[in-house]
């Protein structure tokens, strides 16, 4: 493979990974911006239908919730 081939794959690597990393960044402040909604209505309507009861919904690890999920307590 001459230079310029493999300099040309790097760029289009390089390009590749910025792009992921920028779409998983948006993803995390998406979720969470939904997640934070979702989580205040949550514990709104419980405690309308508990009569004062109390909900949550909170990330399992603050990691990530992609893979470690979300639980109500």
């Amino acid at each position: 493979m001459r230079q310029k081939d493999l300099l040309e794959l790097e760029t289009r690597r390089d390009h590749i990974r910025a792009k992921r990393d920028r779409f998983n960044e948006e993803r995390q402040t998406e979720f969470r911006a939904g997640f934070d909604q979702i989580s205040r209505t949550l514990k709104h309507i419980y405690r309308t239908i508990t009569d004062g009861g109390d909900a949550e919904l909170e990330f399992c690890s603050s990691n990530d919730p992609f893979v470690d999920g979300v639980e109500l307590r």
